[in-house]
């Protein structure tokens, strides 16, 4: 059984819409963060809680390069 979630979604300069997705399948944790069909990164982490870090550390760092949260 597999389990996914999507933890965050940002808007880029032009308008795109990414979002962070954790999964988590056979006991790995995975941290997928989507533009369209596109996968900017993909990474895998050792637990749950280390997959909400990298989550974050990934959203702060976009954040900062100006991708902002979607209106709607």
């Amino acid at each position: 059984m597999s389990l996914s979630a999507t933890v965050w979604r940002l808007t880029d300069a032009r308008g795109g819409l990414a979002q962070c997705v954790i999964s988590e399948r056979d006991g790995r944790w995975h941290v997928m963060v989507c533009q369209g069909s596109k996968i900017l990164i993909a990474e895998r982490c050792q637990s749950d809680d280390a997959a909400l870090m990298r989550a974050s550390e990934i959203l702060d760092a976009l954040k900062e390069r100006g991708w902002t949260e979607p209106l709607h």
